[in-house]
C-alpha cells in the first residue's frame, strides 16, 4: 500500500463462520479495521457496545485478530499510516 494509501479486498462469504480469525503482518505502521455485509455490496464499520468503531493498529509485526460473526460478507480496510509503502499481508479463516 502506498505512503498514506488504503486498500481493501472482494467481501469473503463467512455465513457458515462461528468465529473469524484474521492473521495480519506488516511492514510499517497501518489500521486495520473490518467491515461487514448482508449483501456484498453495501458495507459497515463495526462498533462495539460502547459505540467505539474497532480497529486494530499493527505496526511491523504479526497479530492475530478474533471476531465474532456478524454478518454474511467480510472485508478488511487497511490504512497505511506511514510515510514509507506498506507490505500487508492478511488471512482470513472461518471456524464454525
Amino acid at each position: 500500500i502506498p505512503a498514506g494509501g488504503t486498500a481493501t479486498h472482494a467481501g469473503l462469504d463467512m455465513q457458515h463462520a462461528a468465529a473469524i480469525n484474521i492473521l495480519v503482518a506488516t511492514d510499517n505502521n497501518a489500521t486495520v479495521r473490518p467491515q461487514i455485509s448482508d449483501d456484498n455490496v453495501n458495507w459497515y464499520d463495526v462498533y462495539n457496545e460502547a459505540d467505539t468503531l474497532i480497529t486494530y493498529t499493527v505496526n511491523n509485526v504479526k497479530k492475530a485478530l478474533r471476531l465474532s460473526s456478524a454478518a454474511k460478507f467480510l472485508r478488511i480496510f487497511v490504512t497505511n499510516n506511514a510515510a514509507a509503502a506498506n507490505n500487508v499481508t492478511l488471512k482470513i479463516l472461518g471456524q464454525a
